[in-house]
């Protein structure tokens, strides 16, 4: 759009507003556990302890919470279409979280933030849908 002032041209850039709308909000897991309404439906990258286990498909905030399961510190965690092909390591009878290599590591998230979902037996504090980004993170430091 280009608006003229005497002289002047002024030009701005539109950027359209779905380009956005598809980056994920970087947040913290403290900040979407603790105002769950805030994220809701919002597509978030987050960080945490994984794990990629039977009936325990979850972020944790750390990897104490989840070594005891600590449930209101955690997140259900359910993968793309798409994501879990990427997973896939050579048996599709598998379900994608027992074969996911990054169990029981810390890693980077990016899903869609559902408050109402709790996974298995409503153990959860929300749950992170449509994953579309799994990333392990890698220690800095010793």
């Amino acid at each position: 759009m280009t608006i003229r002032f005497g002289t002047r041209l002024l030009v701005v850039l539109a950027v359209p507003t779905f380009a956005l709308a598809q980056q994920p909000a970087a947040v913290s897991l403290v900040q979407v556990l603790a105002t769950p309404e805030r994220y809701h439906g919002q597509r978030v990258r987050v960080e945490g302890f994984l794990h990629c286990e039977f009936e325990d498909s979850a972020l944790y905030l750390s990897k104490s919470d989840g070594d005891y399961l600590i449930g209101r510190n955690e997140v259900w965690v359910s993968y793309s279409a798409e994501t879990q092909k990427s997973l896939h390591r050579g048996s599709e009878k598998l379900p994608v979280n027992v074969r996911c290599d990054a169990n029981r590591k810390y890693v980077l998230l990016e899903g869609r933030f559902n408050p109402n979902g709790h996974g298995h037996m409503d153990c959860c504090s929300g749950e992170l849908e449509d994953v579309t980004r799994l990333m392990e993170l890698k220690r800095w430091s010793e």
